[in-house]
């Protein structure tokens, strides 16, 4: 039968003084601590800070003429890829709209193809796609880097179709 000297969940004084409330205190901390430390990277790996599972997002308008591939979160000053497909009805250059919050929180670094034109008005940009008889969709590359951090909502508009609303929260 163990005697209160063998106990080890009670306070000793000889060789070093202790207070085992305190050192379960910090017991439970350390788990704490750990097991925020994991959940973290897991976060992490799963894309909740950037690419991955839990961020990578493809989205369709009502009609399904416009898809945008995009990371549902970002980085502050980092390049992020959007890929946007658009399915217009005949052989004229497709008019794409880019509106809501895009204009004015996030710099075009890259696009592609390069004979895209681009005009810029207001709160939206104006992109100029061709297409092609050979292909019922035109691809349009982006990169992108925003200026600032919060939560944005954007749209993509094919001339005579409904808005394709996506949105992305970006980090600082």
């Amino acid at each position: 039968m163990p005697t209160d000297e063998d106990d080890e969940f009670t306070s000793r004084h000889y060789p070093v003084k202790e207070n085992m409330h305190w050192l379960r205190r910090a017991l439970w901390l350390e788990r704490v601590g750990t097991l925020l430390l994991f959940g973290f990277i897991g976060a992490a790996l799963l894309g909740l800070f950037s690419s991955g599972w839990l961020s990578d997002r493809v989205d369709l308008n009502a009609d399904r003429s416009v898809q945008m591939k995009y990371d549902r979160f970002a980085r502050q000053q980092s390049e992020s890829q959007m890929v946007l497909h658009v399915w217009p009805h005949g052989r004229t250059p497709a008019l794409v709209r880019l509106g809501g919050d895009f204009a004015s929180h996030y710099e075009i670094v890259a696009l592609q193809p390069q004979t895209a034109q681009m005009v810029t008005t207001g709160n939206e940009m104006i992109i100029t796609l061709p297409t092609s008889s050979a292909s019922p969709s035109t691809a349009l590359y982006l990169t992108v880097q925003p200026k600032s951090f919060g939560h944005y909502r954007n749209e993509a508009v094919l001339a005579g179709h409904p808005p394709l609303v996506f949105e992305q929260w970006v980090y600082p």
